[in-house]
């Protein structure tokens, strides 16, 4: 796969939007795809997503992540967004958390287990 190549499968299941991205991001790709996926969000207007990014190679700077979060379009906010990783990305996602609580953005969960993801978009 080309640096910079990846996908992102949309399939809804059980009321859920889901999507999986696969594939290598560099810092710059990683920007697209978190645009990509507001694109997404945007047009669906899903009440409850999950998004699966255990196959992907790459992320976004901490810079990046606070600018995106922070402009994240609020008229199309979620109710309930789960972001599903391997657990040794753990620690990257502590500044998701407090950056999320920061704006509001209250209704974003990350997990490292995919039933306790899907359980909890369920409550």
């Amino acid at each position: 796969m080309d640096e910079g190549a990846y996908q992102i499968g949309v399939s809804w299941n059980d009321n859920i939007l889901q999507m999986v991205i696969t594939g290598e991001a560099s810092s710059e790709i990683a920007n697209k795809i978190a645009q990509e996926v507001i694109a997404i969000l945007v047009e669906n207007r899903p009440k409850r997503v999950l998004i699966d990014c255990r196959n992907l190679k790459g992320r976004l700077g901490i810079i990046d992540t606070y600018f995106l979060i922070k402009n994240y379009p609020g008229k199309h906010a979620v109710p309930k967004l789960a972001i599903l990783d391997i657990a040794e990305k753990e620690s990257y996602y502590a500044f998701h958390k407090v950056i999320a609580a920061n704006v509001s953005l209250n209704s974003l969960r990350y997990f490292s287990d995919s039933d306790e993801a899907m359980s909890w978009l369920r409550e």
